[in-house]
This record gives C-alpha cells, sequence and structure tokens, in this order.
C-alpha cells in the first residue's frame, strides 16, 4: 500500500515456453496460519532459477544464480497453499531485459504466486 491507496500489481502472463519445475510444500515451508510461508515461494523461485540454469534454459545466467546480485524483487499473491501440496513453478527471461526473471507458481493449473527478480549485471 501507498499512504491509504492499494498497490495493485498486474498480473504477469505465463509464456508457451518456460521452464517447469515441480516442488512439493514441506512442514518446514509453513508458517503459523498452516499456509506457505512467503519466503518459500521465493525460495521455490531461487530453485527453479537454478534448476533452469542447470539444464542450460537460461541465456544469460551461468554457474549459481545467487552469484547474481538481487536488484529488484516484486510479488503479487493469488492464492495459498499448505504442507503436502505439489506446486509447479515456471521460469522465463524478460524479452526487454535479460537480467529480469519472472515466475509464476501454480497448483493444479492455478496461479498462487508470481515474481519478478530483476538482477545486477555481472561486473
Amino acid at each position: 500500500m501507498i499512504g491509504n491507496q492499494r498497490l495493485v500489481c498486474e498480473q504477469l502472463q505465463v509464456p508457451e515456453e518456460t521452464h517447469r519445475h515441480n516442488m512439493t510444500v514441506t512442514w518446514s515451508d509453513i508458517d503459523g496460519y498452516k499456509h506457505t510461508n512467503y519466503l518459500s515461494y521465493v525460495r521455490y523461485c531461487y530453485d527453479t532459477a537454478m534448476d533452469a540454469i542447470h539444464h542450460k534454459k537460461l541465456s544469460r545466467f551461468h554457474d549459481d544464480i545467487t552469484s547474481y546480485l538481487t536488484k529488484r524483487m516484486r510479488a503479487l499473491y493469488k492464492g495459498e497453499s499448505r504442507a503436502g501440496h505439489e506446486l509447479s513453478v515456471a521460469c522465463w527471461e524478460n524479452t526487454q531485459d535479460p537480467f529480469t526473471l519472472h515466475f509464476d507458481i501454480s497448483k493444479e493449473g492455478e496461479t498462487l504466486f508470481q515474481c519478478t527478480l530483476e538482477f545486477y549485471e555481472p561486473a
């Protein structure tokens, strides 16, 4: 929120060609309300980026995703998940900015969480 006005984030459109990685929500991913903690969603995004690098699906990222410094993160929460739920995480590069990655986390085809991570270019 900014002041008393809601900050509205547009939902990302997931392209046909994305790298997908499946995750299972574990008990250690759960918060006090028995929902997946938002930090776990962010970790799922980084894990999926690392899997995409491993499978050579990203053109600008190599080695370890944590070696790239994060500049900015934007997140959109659309739904909830719980321990034992199977999630599909889609990852794709921004066509306008090659050091920006987008993520969509879904359960049974329904988007739960979306995230955009912008990284600094390596020196």
